[in-house]
């Protein structure tokens, strides 16, 4: 599998997708663009990776998209020095921790499941950019503050479950089918969004938005991801 990290050097803040194939420049500059957007940067900014050709035409890549969307905008690009893959220190920093945390996880979840999940089951995605965000709300860093206080102003106090666990979802919108009909429906928690804090849970069908997710008591974690008894 392929990731991508994206770290900001002032809040520490951290972002990661999985790409579909190494390369993919142009799925991967449109998110990269839109974390820079809910980082709030819509100015001037310096982007750096190593001279790796496919990470040269992803920040092009990015240059073009930020023009697209802020014609005032300008991404100033630097590389480190070739053959040296310590030159960009910041960044490979940011890889070794994703790295850990998305270990974390998985060792976590499968010791619960009892079963292993390759790193090419479509959980794996979620997993990766969630644990992006657990770096960002809640590593604390030498001033005493996390990367989502640095950005936001505050302390991030959302609700949050273990990554995998059985949860009931409300969806959104008033529910069809009378008063009768079930409110909550039986989902798997795989992490909240940056910009809404809306739980992202995944059904039978696929992976859905939600406004709304408790913990059932009575749930309990079975192998195949997505299905509850």
């Amino acid at each position: 599998m392929v990731a991508i990290v994206m770290k900001d050097e002032e809040t520490k803040a951290i972002v990661s997708h999985v790409v579909p194939h190494k390369g993919d420049f142009q799925w991967v500059a449109t998110q990269l663009n839109r974390d820079l957007l809910k980082w709030g940067m819509r100015g001037k900014i310096t982007m750096k990776s190593d001279q790796e050709p496919a990470l040269i035409d992803l920040l092009n890549g990015i240059a073009r998209k930020r023009t697209e969307i802020i014609p005032d905008s300008v991404t100033l690009i630097e590389h480190s020095p070739s053959h040296d893959p310590q030159a960009n220190g910041m960044a490979e920093r940011a890889v070794q921790s994703l790295e850990s945390m998305v270990r974390t996880l998985k060792l976590g979840i499968e010791a619960r499941i009892g079963a292993r999940i390759p790193v090419r089951h479509s959980t794996f995605s979620w997993m990766v950019e969630h644990a992006a965000d657990l770096l960002t709300k809640y590593v604390v860093g030498g001033d005493g503050r996390t990367p989502y206080e640095r950005l936001k102003g505050r302390a991030y106090r959302g609700e949050l479950y273990e990554f995998g666990q059985p949860v009931l979802r409300r969806g959104n919108g008033k529910v069809s089918g009378g008063v009768m009909k079930a409110r909550w429906a039986p989902s798997i928690w795989l992490g909240k969004r940056f910009a809404s804090d809306e739980h992202i849970v995944c059904l039978e069908d696929g992976t859905i938005r939600s406004e709304s997710s408790r913990d059932p008591t009575h749930a309990r974690y079975e192998v195949e991801l997505g299905v509850h008894r």
